[in-house]
C-alpha cells in the first residue's frame, strides 16, 4: 500500500526527448554525449552534468564490466547511457539481454545517484514522449536531437521482477506500472484517496509529470465521477477543473456533459454554476471557451443549465403549496402555466425559492433548486429568471406585489443573474429598469396582455401554440398574428 512520505521534489522542464542514435559504437561519440546530457539535464536537473567527461567507452566495454561484476567502474554518463538508450543494447547478444538487465537493476537499486535518472527513464520511455524542443520535424536530420528510450528488456525487469526493498521505491515502481498498463481510473482513485491530484502525486514521488499518460488519468475523472456521482467526488472534480491544463479540462468538460446526463449532473448546484461561468457562451469567461467544446456538448449544455430544473418546478411546487395561502397556491400554478407555453425558447432558468420553501424541499430531498436570500422590504416568495438570448425575464411567482420584469442580456446582467452564487430579489429590484415598458404586472387577465408585451420584445411563445392553457374557453384560443 502506498503511504505518503517525505519526498524530494524535481520541476521538469518540458524538453525531455529527441531522436535516436544510430550505432552501438558511437561514431558521432561527441554529439551523442551531448545530446544525452541535454537530455537528463532536463530530466534531474540537480545533477552537474556539463562537468562530466565526455569520454564513453564503446557499448561492448561497458556490458562487459558488468557481466564481470564491476558495474561501479562506469561513469555516471555510461550509467545514463545504459539505462535510457535502447540503441546501446544492439552491441549485446541477444540471449544476455535478461541476465544483464537483472545484474544492472541488483546495482542500480543501491546507487542513489541512480535511481531517479533511471526512474525517470522508465517512465517516460514507456510513455513514448515525442521530442517537443527539436531543431527540426524531421527524424533523419543531422540536426536533430536523439531520443532516449530504455531498452524494453530492462523495463520489464524492474516492471515485473522482485520486489525493491526499498519501500519508497516499491511505491515508485507501482505508480509507473499503474500508468503503463493504463488503469487510469484506478491510478485517479489512488490519488484521491491520498488528497492529491494525479501530477501532484507523481511530483511528490519524485516522479516525472509531463507525460501523455497523467492527461488520460486526468480525463479519466469523468468515468470515476460515474461511478458515485456523490456532493465529496463532485467537490473533488471541481478542485480538478480547476487545477488541470486547459486542453484537459476542454475534453473533460466534454465528456462530462456527453456522459453524465443533465438530470443527474444537475442537481449539484456548485458544478452547474461552474459550467455556466466557465463554458456557457455569454458569460465572461465562457465566451472564450465556448468553442472549445465539442458540438454534441454544446448541445448539452443548455439542458444542464435549465433542468435544474424547470421539468422538476412543478412537483417541487406541490410540496410547498400545502403550507401556502389560497392565494399563494393559485398563483405558484398560473404563473409557471404561463411559461410552459415559451419552454422551447428560453435557453435556460435559474430557479430560486425562499428560506422556508428551501428547506422544506430539502427535507424532501429535492435538492435541484437554490435559495433565494432574504433582503429587506422583500416578501417570501419564489422567482424564476428566463434566458432568452437577447433577454432576461424575471418572474415573481407569488405575493401581494409581484410582476415581471425584462432586462437586456448584458455582461453585468449575466454576472448577476447566472453567475452569483447567491441572488435576492432586493438587488434584482435595484437594477436600472423602466416602469413602462420593461415591468409588467399580474391583475386581470394579465396573461393575454404579458403575452403581447413579450411579443413587442420579440419573445414568442413555442411554435405550434392554437390555445393558451389557464384561460377560460372563450379566451383560450390563440392566434399569434392578432
Amino acid at each position: 500500500m502506498l503511504k505518503p512520505s517525505n519526498f524530494i521534489t524535481f520541476t521538469v522542464p518540458n524538453f525531455l526527448q529527441g531522436m535516436e542514435l544510430n550505432t552501438p559504437g558511437f561514431d558521432n561519440v561527441q554529439r551523442s554525449c551531448e545530446a544525452l546530457k541535454v537530455h537528463y539535464q532536463a530530466i534531474v536537473p540537480h545533477l552537474d552534468l556539463d562537468a562530466l567527461d565526455d569520454t564513453v567507452r564503446s557499448s561492448a566495454a561497458l556490458f562487459d564490466l558488468i557481466a564481470t561484476d564491476r558495474p561501479s567502474e562506469l561513469s555516471l554518463l555510461e550509467w545514463l547511457l545504459i539505462l535510457g538508450d535502447g540503441s546501446t543494447w544492439q552491441a549485446l547478444p541477444g540471449e544476455q539481454h535478461a541476465a544483464t538487465a537483472q545484474r544492472i537493476w541488483q546495482f542500480v537499486q543501491t546507487q542513489d545517484q541512480l535511481i531517479i535518472p533511471l526512474l525517470y527513464a522508465l517512465a517516460q520511455s514507456s510513455d513514448r514522449l515525442q521530442a517537443i524542443d527539436q531543431t527540426t520535424d524531421s527524424p533523419n536530420s543531422d540536426d536533430a536531437l536523439p531520443a532516449f528510450i530504455m531498452p524494453q528488456v530492462l523495463q520489464d525487469t524492474i516492471l515485473d521482477g522482485d520486489t525493491p526493498a526499498n519501500a519508497r521505491l516499491q511505491d515508485q515502481i507501482k505508480l509507473i506500472r499503474i500508468l503503463i498498463q493504463k488503469q487510469y481510473s484506478n491510478l485517479f482513485k489512488l490519488a484521491y484517496e491520498f488528497d492529491e491530484l494525479p501530477r501532484e502525486l507523481f511530483r511528490h514521488y519524485g516522479l516525472p509529470t509531463q507525460m501523455q499518460g497523467l492527461d488520460r488519468v486526468e480525463q479519466a475523472i469523468v468515468s470515476w465521477f460515474q461511478q458515485d456521482q456523490s456532493d465529496d467526488r463532485c467537490t473533488w472534480l471541481l478542485h480538478g477543473l480547476n487545477h488541470f491544463r486547459p486542453s484537459t479540462v476542454h475534453k473533460i468538460v466534454s465528456d462530462l456533459l456527453n456522459q453524465v446526463s443533465p438530470e443527474a449532473g444537475s442537481e449539484h448546484v456548485a458544478l452547474r454554476r461552474w459550467l455556466e461561468q466557465h463554458y456557457w457562451y455569454r458569460s465572461p469567461i465562457g465566451q472564450q471557451r465556448w468553442d472549445f467544446l465539442d458540438e454534441q456538448a454544446k448541445e448539452n449544455l443548455p439542458r444542464w443549465l435549465s433542468i435544474g430544473g424547470w421539468s422538476d418546478l412543478k412537483g417541487a411546487i406541490e410540496l410547498i403549496k400545502p403550507q401556502l395561502p389560497e392565494r399563494d397556491q393559485k398563483q405558484l400554478k398560473k404563473r409557471p402555466q404561463f411559461w410552459s407555453h415559451y419552454t422551447s425558447q428560453f435557453d435556460r432558468v435559474r430557479i430560486l425559492f425562499c428560506r422556508e420553501s428551501y428547506e422544506r424541499l430539502t427535507e424532501a430531498q429535492q435538492t435541484l433548486f437554490e435559495c433565494l436570500e432574504p433582503s429587506q422590504f422583500s416578501e417570501k416568495t419564489e422567482l424564476c429568471i428566463f434566458d432568452f438570448r437577447t433577454h432576461y425575464v424575471v418572474e415573481i411567482l407569488r405575493g401581494t406585489i409581484s410582476e415581471m420584469r425584462i432586462f437586456p442580456q448584458s455582461p453585468e446582467l449575466e454576472e448577476l443573474f447566472f453567475c452569483s452564487e447567491s441572488l435576492s430579489l432586493l438587488q434584482i429590484r435595484q437594477q436600472p429598469c423602466d416602469l413602462d415598458s420593461q415591468v409588467h404586472d399580474h391583475q386581470f387577465l394579465w396573461q393575454g396582455y404579458a403575452e403581447r408585451w413579450l411579443r413587442s420584445h420579440g419573445i414568442r411563445p413555442n411554435p405550434g401554440i392554437n390555445h393558451w392553457k389557464g384561460l377560460p374557453p372563450d379566451a383560450a384560443r390563440y392566434d399569434p398574428e392578432r
